[in-house]
């Protein structure tokens, strides 16, 4: 994949040549100073826009979010989101972990997404992922006998 780095995003808007996929704006000084062109370009209802970290906004066609990939995912292996689960730390997550029945949150993980997940793990430095799997593999043989 080329990832190309400008100053200015006037340097490739237009260039018939560029396709665009994502573009990730970062304001080391001044975090907040984000809010209002997130504002604005929310507000198209075209676009997504999300964050990694507190520094940073990621700007994507509103299709192209981790939810709907999962659930299309999933869909096309004859599940519903019932049988998901994901895990995520930051907003970039948040549809999926919203989505999916199973969401786990990482220990390191931004307070609005452990609010919004089914379960919060360890962090990302303290096998947190591999707490999640063996919890969801708990609830499953839970839920499996209570079937029985």
């Amino acid at each position: 994949m080329n990832i190309n780095y400008v100053e200015d995003y006037g340097e490739i808007v237009g260039d018939e040549n560029v396709h665009v996929m994502k573009i990730i704006a970062f304001n080391t000084a001044d975090p907040v100073a984000l809010s209002e062109p997130k504002k604005l370009l929310l507000a198209t209802g075209k676009l997504m826009v999300t964050s990694s970290s507190r520094n940073n906004i990621e700007i994507n066609n509103i299709k192209s979010q981790k939810g709907l990939a999962v659930a299309a995912y999933a869909a096309k292996r004859g599940w519903t989101m019932d049988n998901v689960m994901a895990v995520g730390d930051n907003f970039n997550d948040e549809s999926m972990i919203r989505d999916a029945k199973y969401s786990v949150a990482m220990g390191n993980a931004v307070q609005p997404i452990k609010n919004l997940a089914w379960f919060t793990t360890d962090s990302n430095v303290h096998d947190g992922v591999a707490k999640a799997i063996y919890k969801a593999i708990e609830v499953n043989a839970q839920e499996a006998s209570m079937t029985k």
